[in-house]
């Protein structure tokens, strides 16, 4: 499992290769897909119950997870 952490990187890497496939409810975490590695990547925020939600983390997850995350936000 890989983790990005630092908005500058996260922005890079999401720009550059990745999709938004899902979003929950507070707009706090999203799920995101690379279709040339085929890997899926969950963006959270490690204080997110704080204001501005603290630093940004993306993490690379299973399909399974991401499966999980998606059917809970559709």
């Amino acid at each position: 499992m890989r983790i990005l952490v630092g908005i500058d990187e996260i922005n890079r890497f999401i720009n550059k290769h990745l999709t938004e496939l899902a979003v929950d409810s507070s707009g706090w975490e999203k799920l995101y897909f690379n279709k040339l590695t085929t890997e899926y990547w969950i963006l959270t925020y490690s204080a997110s119950d704080e204001h501005g939600g603290g630093k940004p983390l993306l993490t690379q997850v299973t399909e399974q997870d991401a499966r999980k995350f998606k059917g809970e936000y559709e």
